[in-house]
């Protein structure tokens, strides 16, 4: 399961998701207020958790302790560089990798 937090909405992630997503952004930038995410995948032997800038976090486990899927998703997170919150279409484009990797 992939979850979407947005400033403290969470959503169970779908392709059918995207357009709340994207007003989260658009509408929060409107109006000038706070704008972070946390995307939680918890499915198939996979345990991740990838706070946005300004999005609380708490402590994740050693680099050494994730399994090849969970290094491949991380990698990717990397790669597109994600955790800023100024790019909707490369946090759905995230999303939707990740998605096609766990199914």
């Amino acid at each position: 399961m992939i979850k979407v937090n947005i400033c403290e909405t969470e959503q169970v992630y779908d392709s059918s998701l995207s357009s709340w997503i994207t007003e989260q952004f658009h509408n929060r930038r409107r109006a000038r207020a706070d704008l972070w995410f946390i995307i939680k995948i918890e499915t198939n032997g996979i345990k991740l958790t990838f706070p946005s800038e300004g999005a609380p976090q708490g402590r994740g486990k050693p680099i050494s302790q994730f399994n090849h899927r969970e290094r491949k998703i991380i990698d990717l997170w990397i790669d597109m560089d994600i955790k800023r919150v100024d790019n909707v279409s490369k946090l759905l484009m995230f999303l939707n990798k990740v998605e096609q990797t766990v199914n």
